[in-house]
């Protein structure tokens, strides 16, 4: 079954795109791409700045984390879920 959100793509040039969603990567300014978020009914995203910030602002968010540890930069908002990549060399949980 189909989602029946929208899709909304935010983040820089380099980022991975997808041409069912709308994507407005470099194309509109930060503060822009923050009030997207804001309004967003969820947000999935990497450990980034737009992550923590969409948590800062309280929307629902799942946080992938590979490679860097939830305990240095955990999320905040009320209903966020963290999920994590471990690899073999990885000895320790994060």
């Amino acid at each position: 079954r189909g989602c029946s959100l929208p899709v909304v793509l935010v983040g820089g040039p380099n980022e991975l795109s997808d041409p069912r969603a709308l994507c407005l990567q470099a194309k509109v300014p930060m503060a822009e791409s923050l009030g997207i978020v804001a309004g967003a009914t969820l947000y999935v995203g990497p450990d980034s700045g737009t992550l923590h910030a969409a948590s800062a602002l309280d929307v629902p968010c799942l946080g992938l984390y590979a490679g860097t540890g939830m305990r240095v930069a955990p999320l905040f908002a009320t209903r966020a879920m963290r999920a994590t990549s471990l690899t073999p060399s990885q000895s320790r949980p994060f």
